[in-house]
């Protein structure tokens, strides 16, 4: 099996692992018109990954440090912008507040417990709100809603970005009033999680350790698109994809194992430089 080149790719592709071209960079041309379809990378059939947020709505990209994660996060961050998504960054750590800043020209980021709780509060209450519209135009999702009103009052699809999912979750040494946030925002993302698809509203986030004590059973079970990255320790990636072949991967930066339902794809993802298009 080979990679095979085109007039597209020519002269974005890097050497080869697995068959599978070690760099390929992001271009424009790239970019889907269709809402909610993100492009990620290519496998060693020269396929094309992509995930439909109208069908998976929510995403768990998992990885050691070093292997591509906030890159592969700014692409997928850069094709909603361009698709007219409303998106919501959440970010905790001092690498997040530092590696997300190019992106804050055209997005919301917050950076603490206290304005993370208001924004999930305020995204279910537009949950509510956009369930009531459909429910008032009889149609089944907000595609379908927009395709059925005039162009001024459409939705705009609205994306959660959380940039180390973990540390939203992690209680102990916590404040009584900030465990009882973190409550409220656990409580917040497994509704979006269960219930948001209709309505337009994705989540996206990142870890390097998705233990399954903190990402609870009801969160985890409800992303159906995951993502796992290689320099994580077996039972954690275990949690992330639930097959071996997560350990044969090798430690190339921008290599991933895709998940969705049982589907397995190890992908070469993008390489996003985000001097060229922030």
């Amino acid at each position: 099996m080979f990679f095979k080149r085109n007039k597209n790719n020519e002269n974005r592709v890097y050497g080869l692992v697995n068959n599978i071209p070690e760099r390929v960079n992001w271009c424009n041309d790239y970019l889907e018109k269709e809402d909610g379809i993100l492009n990620l990378g290519v496998t060693e059939k020269n396929e094309v990954v992509k995930v439909d947020l109208n069908k998976t709505p929510h995403i768990l990209i998992a990885g050691g440090e070093g292997v591509g994660k906030s890159v592969a996060l700014a692409c997928m961050i850069w094709q909603l912008k361009n698709q007219g998504a409303e998106i919501n960054i959440i970010g905790l750590t001092y690498a997040s507040s530092v590696e997300l800043t190019n992106f804050e020209k055209f997005t919301n980021i917050v950076r603490d417990i206290d304005s993370t709780d208001k924004l999930l509060q305020a995204i279910v209450y537009e949950h509510t709100r956009r369930l009531n519209l459909l429910r008032k135009e009889r149609v089944r999702n907000f595609n379908e809603y927009n395709n059925k009103i005039c162009e001024s009052n459409k939705l705009p699809r609205i994306v959660v970005i959380i940039d180390e999912i973990n540390e939203f979750l992690y209680k102990e040494n916590l404040s009584a009033d900030d465990i009882e946030k973190a409550n409220r925002i656990e409580h917040n993302l497994n509704t979006l999680a269960r219930l948001a698809r209709p309505t337009g509203i994705n989540i996206l986030s990142a870890t390097e350790r998705p233990e399954i004590r903190i990402l609870r059973n009801q969160l985890i079970n409800n992303i159906p698109v995951r993502i796992y990255g290689s320099r994580i320790e077996g039972k954690f990636s275990e949690l992330v994809v639930g097959n071996e072949i997560i350990r044969k991967i090798g430690h190339i930066t921008g290599r991933f194992v895709v998940t969705i339902g049982c589907e397995f794809k190890e992908t070469q993802f993008y390489y996003f430089n985000e001097e060229e298009y922030l």
